[in-house]
């Protein structure tokens, strides 16, 4: 529903009235509606407010199958009627009118539309109001199986709506208030995990524990007897945390993945196999010693995932800790997903921060059992090729449950692992009759014969079906009979997609003549889609790949989305079917001129999105189509991210190791720091492509790619290894650049590791190679990188020196990026003296670049530090926010040095306002952070140790300035000596 246009057509004397029974009011007068089949009437054009209605949906809405002959008629009365009660009381005739697309309701409040506004609003007083606006059950008396649809949806709106009031009430002193309604509504919905939840919460922030934990005891034992499984995560965290006598208001919810796809339109049939699915998990139930698992299996296009989705979506409210899915794209020509790739999709969403997440297939494996034990969640692993793609991804835990689909019998899962199988045959006729009924329309009925030989001939394929339904439709006049006869003179034409024995004739029937029937121009853009070895293409991408214009391929994209044979999956996106797709490969020509084209295309836009971004004086941006500046520029990236990998890959496994090496050497600076995953992934791509051509010069940039790449997902000792080969390839060629810039990373790693001496060497040798290669962005990297450790040092005027060189290359080159970390570096170097103003312009100039060159590590560390100048001013409310701002931006950048940074300035803001209890909370969370520097973790102690020394226990303070002192001491930092005389003064009791 378009909300602004229904705001616009609002007129306050005028309400329709959807929660509780239906309702028109004039003012505070309600209108005499008469009989319920008007009220019904009434509802079915109110809820698309503003939009013309039809007949036939007013007459669905209301009576549903069982519609009389003269239901049409009916409808026109009483809408007659409707309008008569709104001219009565000073309508001007206008409110409700005939169009030529069907009725029109417009210019009047609806009720339940104003409750979701102010719900949408969410704060207190507006979830406050909507929550009195509510007046009971929607539609009240009215029955039908749309009205229960209504309903259904609306309570759960209703149930979001409570919950997020509670939630807003809680921190406040509203929470007395929460109890009760709570209670009611628990007791309407007594296995909602999230309402137990909260009430538990409320009934200890208002002193009542003993009755909270009474609460998650009855909510256990319902969840037990039926359904035969133990609490989720959220509730059993408030539940531990009653039990250790925490403060349970505050807490964070788990993350719950719900990545289950929407439910295939009319899924029809399939009975004896849902009920198969349900004897598999009430058999787990029944014996809980290993996780459930079922294997799906069946030919392509048999509707493997549409059955496994749709059970899934049935038996979702088992599995409250969460839905994980991914499609394996096992069948894929050229790019099934990895193991590793589906793993680090699946902890990302379980709320596995990036860092965190191994570099290692196996430690992978382990993380992800570990993050389920103990959770119920259901896998659905989608169009695998193998048992060794699975098995990486199954659980360790009975409490999950897993549906696997596949082409493959998948014998080793069945044998070794324990699997269900079960086949998928092809569907029965009377299920294909119905599916192509619910499809087609009614009309069919009439020709049961025809559509007995159009199931025949489409292999009794759900997929093949709904294909010819589609064509059925789109041809005004056309009958079942005249689709099977060109079907049928088209069968010699059939044939099988692959050499793999999967037999698709009556699909390939299909989309054969499904392109007959398109133009000779759309049917080329088809089969060259086929090609794109990415997850979707957009209109430009299309365009190249079709050495057309981007109109016209734009039409022919939409063409063949009517026509079923891809899918729009956002604006200006487009997905194909791997069963379409492997049929269309089947058939394409010019396909070597039109992956040179695409590739061309993907090259020379992705050059335009970065020359934007990092842009050189000397040269003006790559024209591009669409992209214009940075914002454009950013989104292209980001919007094209996966189909760029993919590319690499393709070009990789196609033998033009020249376009992978050039790829992954273009894309470095956008993919580190931000996404170190997908850099790892296309430079091990261009690393075999290089080593496979005898390119030492790729081989070099590959190696410095994955360096950087595995610094930044915490593999520092991968990282130095592949960094000192690259640093000796590099060596080996005589490029002096690319050397410095290898010993550049690896000074980095060393820093990371603690190790500030060797850092120290490694930045001075980098700016030598640098300088001897006349390399100015190279020597800007290198003299920003000690501006920053010197001063760390103590040595606070070479730093200075540093950065003042570096700012004078940066205004040369025009280099933004390099700009924005020489800013911050010298804001840092200006707080240190105490030169507060100075030291905020400098912190401003680079939040201003970071934003501008898309770096959003180095715009949270810029906020970071501009925070704690603030705390020094005494400005404690700027500082807050800033640090807040920049701790979200660091935890969603994947990044624990940038949380920690964030996290130590909220102590040190905390312990300048004197609230000690949370200086001490803010530094221990650091204490409890992988991955950070050993800067990081000094700065905590020594904030521990001050928290404690003012909270009066000496000794532990003592215990942090030790410890923050060792390691300042070892790194040879400034901040020794201040550590120093803090223990001195504890110790002495000063």
């Amino acid at each position: 529903m378009d909300r602004e246009m229904i705001v616009s057509a609002e007129d306050p004397r005028f309400e329709v009235r959807l929660s509780g029974p239906v309702e028109l009011r004039s003012g505070d007068r309600i209108l005499d509606l008469g009989p319920r089949q008007r009220r019904h009437v009434l509802a079915a054009l109110a809820v698309d407010l503003g939009r013309p209605v039809p007949a036939e949906v007013i007459i669905d809405r209301v009576w549903g199958h069982q519609a009389p002959a003269q239901a049409r008629r009916s409808v026109h009365a009483h809408v007659t009627r409707i309008r008569r009660l709104l001219e009565q009381a000073g309508d001007d005739g206008e409110r409700l009118r005939l169009g030529p697309l069907g009725y029109v309701l417009g210019a009047v409040t609806v009720d339940l539309y104003d409750y979701q506004e102010l719900v949408s609003q969410g704060t207190v007083s507006s979830l406050r109001a909507a929550l009195r606006r509510w007046r009971g059950e929607p539609l009240t008396g009215l029955a039908g199986d749309w009205a229960d649809r209504f309903r259904a949806v609306w309570a759960q709106r209703h149930l979001d709506a409570v919950l997020a009031w509670a939630t807003a009430e809680l921190p406040g002193t509203g929470s007395a208030r929460l109890v009760g309604p709570l209670t009611d509504l628990l007791a309407e919905h007594p296995l909602h995990e999230g309402l137990s939840a909260t009430l538990m919460r409320a009934l200890a922030a208002t002193g009542r524990p003993a009755q909270a934990l009474a609460v998650y005891a009855r909510t256990r034992q319902r969840l037990v007897a039926e359904l035969g499984a133990e609490p989720g995560a959220e509730l059993r965290a408030v539940h531990q945390s009653l039990l250790r006598e925490e403060n349970t208001v505050d807490r964070a919810p788990a993350v719950v993945p719900a990545q289950l796809p929407s439910a295939v339109r009319g899924f029809t049939g399939r009975v004896r196999e849902l009920v198969q699915l349900d004897a598999v998990l009430a058999e787990h139930r029944d014996d809980p010693s290993s996780v459930m698992l079922a294997v799906v299996s069946g030919t392509a296009g048999v509707g493997k995932t549409a059955l496994a989705v749709h059970w899934a979506h049935r038996v979702r409210h088992q599995f409250p800790d969460g839905q994980l899915y991914i499609d394996l794209r096992g069948y894929d020509p050229d790019r099934p997903v990895a193991p590793a790739d589906a793993l680090a999709r699946f902890l990302t969403a379980l709320g596995v921060p990036l860092r965190d997440i191994p570099l290692d297939v196996d430690e992978r494996t382990t993380r992800l059992r570990s993050e389920l034990a103990r959770r119920r969640v259901l896998l659905l692993l989608d169009n695998a090729a193998s048992v060794d793609q699975v098995r990486p991804l199954l659980p360790g835990s009975p409490s999950c449950a897993v549906v696997v689909t596949s082409r493959d019998a998948l014998a080793g899962l069945v044998a070794v692992d324990g699997a269900q199988r079960l086949v998928l045959d092809l569907l029965p006729p009377d299920d294909a009759y119905s599916l192509l009924r619910r499809l087609a329309g009614a009309g069919v009925d009439s020709e049961a014969a025809a559509a007995h030989a159009l199931a025949e001939l489409c292999a009794w394929l759900p997929l093949a079906l709904r294909i010819a339904a589609e064509l059925l439709l789109s041809r005004p006049g056309a009958t079942l009979a005249g689709l099977v006869t060109n079907l049928r003179d088209r069968q010699e034409r059939l044939s099988r997609l692959d050499a793999g024995g999967d037999s698709r004739a009556g699909v390939a029937a299909v989309f054969s003549w499904s392109l007959q029937r398109l133009p000779d121009s759309a049917a080329r853009m088809f089969r060259l889609l086929g090609l794109h070895p990415g997850p979707d293409i957009g209109a430009d991408g299309a365009a190249a790949l079709a050495g057309l214009d981007r109109a016209t391929a734009r039409q022919l994209l939409d063409r063949l989305a009517r026509s079923h044979l891809i899918t729009a999956v956002g604006p200006d996106r487009f997905h194909m079917h791997d069963l379409l797709r492997a049929y269309a490969i089947a058939g394409a020509t010019g396909g070597t001129a039109a992956m040179d084209r695409l590739y061309a295309y993907y090259f020379t836009a992705a050059a335009a999105a970065l020359s934007h971004l990092h842009p050189l004086r000397a040269t003006s941006p790559t024209p591009a189509p669409g992209i214009d500046g940075i914002a454009t520029a950013r989104a292209w990236l980001d919007t094209e991210r996966p189909n760029l990998v993919a590319l690499s890959g393709h070009a990789a496994s196609q033998s033009r190791p020249d376009l992978t090496i050039d790829l992954a050497q273009l894309l470095f600076r956008y993919l580190l720091p931000s996404y170190p995953v997908e850099a790892l992934a296309i430079n091990e791509h261009a690393r075999s492509a290089a080593e496979s051509a005898g390119n030492l010069a790729g081989q070099a940039h590959a190696l410095l790619g994955l360096g950087v790449a595995a610094a930044q997902l915490d593999g520092r000792l991968e990282a130095a290894d592949y960094l000192r080969r690259a640093a000796h390839t590099f060596h080996t060629l005589g490029d002096a650049a690319g050397e410095a810039q290898a010993w550049n990373a690896l000074a980095i790693t060393h820093h990371l590791l603690g190790d500030y001496r060797t850092a120290l060497d490694h930045w001075q040798r980098s700016l030598n190679l640098a300088r001897a290669a006349d390399d100015l962005a190279g020597q800007a990297r290198a003299l920003n990188n000690l501006g920053y450790l010197k001063p760390t040092l103590g040595h606070y005027e070479e730093g200075m020196d540093h950065l003042r060189e570096s700012r004078r290359i940066n205004e040369r080159t025009g280099n933004r990026a390099s700009a924005a970390i020489t800013a911050s570096n010298t804001g840092r170097v200006l707080a240190e003296q105490g030169r507060r103003q100075e030291a905020i312009k400098e912190y401003e100039t680079a939040l201003h670049w970071h934003r501008d060159s898309g770096n959003r590590s180095g715009e949270a560390e810029a906020l970071t530090y501009l925070g704690s100048v603030h705390t020094a001013g005494g400005d404690f409310t700027r500082a807050g926010e800033l640090h807040r701002r920049s701790l979200e931006m660091a935890d969603a950048a994947g990044n624990p040095n940038g949380v920690a940074e964030a996290r130590n300035g909220l102590g040190e803001l905390a312990l300048a306002r004197g609230d000690l209890q949370d200086a001490v909370r803010q530094h221990l969370t650091v204490m409890e952070l992988g991955a950070i520097t050993a800067v990081e973790t000094a700065r905590a102690h020594a904030g521990l140790g001050t928290s404690y020394r003012l909270l009066g226990d000496n000794e532990v303070a003592a215990d942090h300035y030790r410890r923050a002192l060792d390691i300042y001491t070892t790194l040879g930092a400034a901040h020794a000596e201040r550590v120093r005389a803090e223990l001195h003064a504890t110790l002495s009791g000063s």
